[in-house]
């Protein structure tokens, strides 16, 4: 259970839950409900303790005990992996048939930087290049998704810290391609960091 592992993960680098929200970004009573079991941590809470416990998201689900192992290497998910004929293209087909042809002009042009991802020879840019797909289009789904909900309350979104908002989800994104940028340039400069060497946590 993930409750479980935030627990003891926070406790181990001698948090407060105070401590942690405030290292993470994330609120305090989000942090006593994901320990206390109420509530499960969703996309965005998730990748934030990944990164900042520097633990895969299998391990902070306890689903492994292993902090570095990942959920496509255990049997289950590989031979999961196999079955993506069966288990997830024939709903895309469907659900794509069934979009407006500017969604659908959409979901071939990123299915087509799939395909070219996977067309060049060169594993770890395969491997590099799919990640920041994956992670872009959680990322994308879940700013829409929740904006949608928001608006869905009616609420004129008077209870969204908009800038706060916008400012995680662009962490998010230069977090990834900076780590893109020094895996092929070690020693290039983060260019987050002003001149004077301070992190602008905004992200670009």
């Amino acid at each position: 259970m993930s409750s479980n592992r935030i627990k003891e993960l926070r406790k181990a680098h001698g948090l407060s839950q105070a401590q942690l929200a405030s290292e993470t970004g994330l609120s305090v009573h989000s942090i006593n409900s994901y320990e206390s079991g109420r509530r499960e941590p969703n996309s965005k809470a998730m990748a934030c303790l990944e990164q900042y416990f520097n633990v895969s998201g299998a391990y902070l689900r306890g689903e492994t005990d292993d902090p570095s192992s990942t959920l496509w290497e255990s049997p289950s998910t590989l031979d999961e992996l196999k079955k993506i004929d069966v288990s997830l293209l024939p709903g895309l087909l469907e659900s794509y048939q069934k979009a407006s042809p500017e969604t659908q002009f959409y979901v071939r042009g990123a299915l087509a930087y799939i395909a070219n991802a996977l067309h060049v020879e060169d594993a770890e840019f395969q491997r590099r290049s799919t990640y920041l797909l994956e992670h872009f289009c959680n990322i994308a789904y879940d700013f829409a998704r929740n904006y949608q909900q928001e608006a869905q309350r009616g609420e004129e979104g008077q209870k969204i810290d908009f800038a706060k908002a916008y400012n995680f989800y662009m962490k998010l994104l230069s977090a990834d391609l900076v780590d893109t940028q020094q895996y092929y340039f070690p020693s290039s400069p983060d260019p987050r960091r002003s001149d004077d060497g301070v992190l602008d946590e905004r992200g670009f």
